[in-house]
């Protein structure tokens, strides 16, 4: 291990050595919890809740601006945003469009699917 490194002790040693003789000033002090105390009076003292948010959407003030909110999320949330050029035809199995009895082994179909309801069009 160096010697030059300081330890933790060496540290408040040097701490006590260069606040010895200093004490703070009084007066100072008073200023301070002066200064503070009247910009402090000035302070809005906030919480942190959602009461405020909960009072303003179930109140009955600004009952247009909320109707004009819920039906733009509405809108929003009922816009269709995929493209039709292509149809989209979901996975799975759909029983009803087989003209043909279920394949129990579908080991020999190509290219080796592993769901026995497939069709063999698709």
């Amino acid at each position: 291990m160096n010697n030059n490194m300081i330890t933790d002790n060496g540290i408040k040693l040097l701490f006590d050595k260069d606040s010895n003789g200093i004490s703070p000033d009084i007066s100072v002090q008073e200023r301070l919890e002066y200064t503070f105390m009247v910009k402090s009076s000035s302070y809005k003292t906030a919480q942190n809740s959602f009461a405020g948010l909960f009072y303003w959407i179930f109140s009955w003030t600004h009952i247009p601006l909320k109707a004009a909110l819920i039906s733009f999320i509405l809108f929003l949330s009922v816009m269709n945003f995929q493209s039709n050029q292509s149809q989209y035809i979901p996975p799975g199995c759909d029983t009803t469009l087989n003209s043909i009895p279920l394949k129990i082994d579908s080991a020999g179909m190509l290219p080796f699917y592993t769901d026995t309801c497939l069709n063999t069009k698709s």
